[in-house]
This record gives C-alpha cells, structure tokens and sequence, in this order.
C-alpha cells in the first residue's frame, strides 16, 4: 500500500469556503444526526479558513477539493492542556481508493507535532453493524 505524503495537504484559506459547506453537507447526509443549520456550518467554517480556534487542511485541486480533516483547537473541562480534536475527516466519495485520507491524517498527525498538543480522532457513524460473537 502507498505510503502516507503529508505533504499533498495543505492548510484550507477564504477562497476554499464554498467548496467546503458543499463538502460539509455532504458530511452531513453521511453521518449528521442533528439537523443541519447552514449559517451555523458557513460561520464555523469561516472561523476555520480564517485559523480562529479551528483549522482545515484539504487535498485537491483549488476548485475541487477531494477531502479535508477539520481540527478544533480544545481544552477539556478539567485541564489547561489544549489538544486538536477532529471535527471531521471527510473524502469525497469518488476519491476513496485514493490516498486521500492517509495523507489527511498524516498532516493532522504533523500539526499535532508541531503544536505540541495530542491528536484526539474519532469515528463517528449513523450505521449499525451487527456484533460478531
């Protein structure tokens, strides 16, 4: 399997805007549980493309964007220590044989180094999967 190349990542700015609230309800129809509030997902995202308490590093082309990973910047109730905690990891569905996500992880990976501050990812699905005994 090809290697990660966290370097086919780059971090998401103002003009990536529209292309990520098309991505963002796309995240939405997969895995929303909570109804979907437009201006609510055009702020935050304007915050992230902005780095105000979020960033967003994307992989594609400028006009088409094939995937992005979404890291709010967190302290949790109990501490000072601030940590990035994925929003969402997100590929578009034609791209999904592709490195994409590897690599998106990867550079989140390489941030959190860089900050110095730990990585928390998680899964988050609307699919049942039926226990294996």
């Amino acid at each position: 399997a090809p290697e990660a190349d966290a370097s086919r990542v780059r971090l998401a700015t103002p003009k990536d805007e529209a292309e990520l609230v098309d991505m963002a309800e796309m995240v939405h129809a997969e895995i929303g549980i909570y109804p979907l509030n437009l201006d609510k997902v055009r702020a935050e995202l304007n915050a992230a493309v902005n780095q105000q308490g979020s960033i967003i590093g994307v992989v594609g082309q400028d006009d088409r964007l094939e995937g992005s990973i979404w890291l709010l910047g967190i302290q949790d109730w109990y501490t000072d220590q601030w940590a990035f905690c994925e929003r969402w990891t997100f590929v578009r569905p034609e791209f999904r044989h592709s490195t994409n996500t590897k690599d998106l992880l990867a550079w989140a990976k390489e941030c959190s180094t860089r900050a110095s501050v730990p990585l928390l990812l998680g899964l988050l699905t609307n699919n049942r999967t039926e226990a294996v005994a």
